[in-house]
């Protein structure tokens, strides 16, 4: 069954990387040619916002059948509202079971990038990542909550690299276990239309052991734009194998889909 799985995997990317190099006129929101802002590194929130009067659909696929939807619109210029979702079990044979509640997304760019200056957005997120646990009442991943994020692009011989960075405060702990949290992670260029994106989450507002054995959940994501409005992400996550509730390296799939209104 693990050989199956490892060669699924790779007729997976092998696909991706085909519908690549097919459709020479992506841009989506990675590569050299992107005309879309990242809005997440791989979890965790950049300093990103849609162009005024478009939307963003975004879904999630996580492990053991799992889903989660985003809704995101932007009614004017830097500013992002918009609702989200999860299933455990979404897919396979198990009981399918909803999210306790469903999540809330608002931010607001106040300072856009300039040549000395990286983009500045706050916000607010509600919805964590992954399986939710009924007992403890959160996703496997806290949510950012009110979160301030800074991102910042340059160019090099490699292509183009966005330096991303931010402290959030969320309310899904117990009160005595509340304190502000850290992420910090890049984006690299992969050619036109894909990027390598790398996560670091502090974690440090978890509850030690509670979700993860250790503080600090690391992220990879292929970031591949199938059209000009069509990404698609491969995620391999929890590359140090912290997490107490599920085996290292997971495979997470999101296809993010963007239009105008």
């Amino acid at each position: 069954m693990s050989n199956f799985k490892f060669l699924l995997n790779i007729i997976i990317i092998l696909t991706a990387v085909l519908l690549l190099h097919c459709n020479s006129f992506a841009k989506g929101t990675a590569g050299n040619a992107a005309s879309l802002e990242t809005r997440y590194i791989v979890d965790m929130p950049t300093a990103g916002v849609l162009p005024k009067r478009t939307f963003a659909i975004r879904s999630l696929f996580f492990t053991g059948g799992g889903a989660e939807v985003f809704a995101l619109f932007a009614p004017w210029k830097n500013f992002n509202a918009g609702v989200s979702y999860g299933i455990n079990d979404f897919l396979g044979d198990g009981d399918i079971e909803l999210h306790r509640l469903p999540g809330l997304q608002v931010s607001y760019r106040v300072l856009n990038e300039r040549v000395n200056l990286p983009a500045i957005t706050i916000g607010f997120n509600s919805q964590g990542i992954g399986r939710y646990n009924k007992e403890l009442k959160r996703c496997e991943t806290l949510s950012p909550g009110f979160y301030l994020a800074t991102s910042k692009n340059f160019k090099w011989a490699a292509g183009y690299i966005a330096l991303h960075g931010g402290v959030g405060y969320t309310f899904e702990q117990k009160k005595e276990y509340r304190s502000p949290n850290v992420w910090f992670g890049l984006e690299q260029s992969v050619g036109p239309w894909a990027a390598i994106n790398l996560e670091y989450n502090t974690n440090l507002d978890e509850e030690e052991k509670q979700i993860i054995k250790y503080r600090g959940m690391f992220n990879a994501a292929l970031r591949i734009a199938l059209t000009h409005n069509i990404t698609i992400d491969l995620q391999v996550r929890d590359l140090l194998g912290n997490s107490n509730v599920s085996k290292p390296y997971q495979r997470f799939f999101s296809l993010d889909y963007i239009g105008s209104f």
